[in-house]
């Protein structure tokens, strides 16, 4: 009978040590399929153009909000930006009185200022550059995410110095118009803001 209880006891000893090797071995085995299927996923995305383009634009385009991953940064891992008392030992930014044009239109979403060619352009306000480059439809754009939340296209800039990431402070200069306009356009979520908030 003790043998029989010895023997019982040691089976289920057997048993029991061997769950956690089972449960490590079903995680690993979890993990591997989920790597394996993100894979897969990514591959058929950037091999189907259609899909790459959705992806591309939903990511790049549309609802990438800097803001809003810069709350999450902030809350686990600290300041993202400097702050302002971190910035006074930076040289100094070059800030221009006021944007000089000769008259404003207002166009469909936005307002068009007509400068002179090669006129300096100042942002309207502080923010972080997260589109450089030509977009079908507006010509040579540069795109603010403003402190505020609201994405700042400005149209027509030759922004040679600025690139992705860049941090822009209010009224600094951000380039020159190639041409005798300088179209502008403010949106928020996708929605298109009006310029009359912005002072011109």
């Amino acid at each position: 009978m003790d043998e029989y209880r010895l023997l019982k006891k040691k089976l289920q000893k057997e048993k029991e040590g061997s769950h956690p090797t089972k449960r490590v071995l079903i995680r690993t085995i979890s993990e591997v399929m989920i790597s394996v299927i993100l894979l897969l996923v990514g591959l058929i995305v950037t091999r189907n153009t259609t899909w790459k383009n959705e992806v591309y634009k939903y990511i790049y385009q549309d609802n990438i909000s800097f803001k809003q991953l810069e709350a999450a940064y902030e809350k686990y891992f600290g300041k993202l930006l400097p702050t302002k008392e971190e910035e006074k030992d930076k040289d100094e930014v070059v800030v221009a009185e006021k944007m000089e044009y000769e008259k404003q239109e207002e166009i469909e979403n936005g307002v068009r200022l007509i400068v002179k060619k090669d006129s300096v352009i100042t942002a309207v306000e502080s923010g972080l550059v997260i589109f450089v480059g030509e977009k079908e439809g507006y010509g040579t754009t540069l795109v603010l995410e403003q402190v505020d939340g609201v994405e700042a296209w400005y149209v027509g800039v030759d922004t040679k110095d600025l690139k992705i990431y860049d941090y822009v402070e209010k009224a600094s200069i951000i380039g020159t118009s190639k041409e005798e306009k300088v179209d502008f356009y403010f949106k928020k979520n996708g929605e298109v803001i009006d310029y009359k908030n912005y002072v011109f």
